[in-house]
């Protein structure tokens, strides 16, 4: 809201070029926007990110977990994750769309957690950003006998 009332304050009565309106959301924002401009407005992308592969490891009362997110399409966005742990608590994760510049198609994070280990995997879990495929957002930990 703050960016948007900057903007018509710069330009009432002017003639912004997309640029400017770009630019103006930027700086109050305080953020590179330049991965959504390019989905949104230049692309038209499609956005899918899925948890490709989760790998667990045990260490006494640790549990060390590497997961493998994927981005399946073209478009880029943030990265928001929350872990269901086996206590019933749960851990919430946000990263910028950023960490898709080095690698758009895979980004990979460790984690530990201890005393605790995870049930459940979700990416994007309150369905706040577009997703073409929501069927690949959840890991689910193996039932045990």
């Amino acid at each position: 809201d703050d960016a948007f009332r900057t903007y018509i304050r710069r330009w009432a009565y002017k003639h912004p070029t997309p640029a400017d309106f770009f630019r103006t959301m930027e700086d109050v924002s305080g953020r590179r926007l330049d991965w959504m401009w390019r989905g949104w407005f230049n692309e038209n992308a499609r956005y899918d990110q899925a948890v490709d592969t989760l790998v667990t490891r045990a260490e006494g009362d640790r549990q060390q977990v590497i997961v493998a997110y994927s981005n399946r399409e073209r478009g880029v966005m943030p990265l928001r994750v929350r872990f269901t742990l086996s206590d019933g608590s749960k851990e919430d994760f946000r990263y910028p769309a950023e960490v898709w510049s080095t690698n758009s198609a895979q980004y990979i994070r460790r984690y530990e957690f201890i005393g605790k280990s995870v049930m459940k995997l979700e990416v994007d879990p309150d369905g706040r950003l577009p997703d073409f495929n929501r069927t690949n957002n959840v890991w689910t930990a193996p039932a045990t006998p």
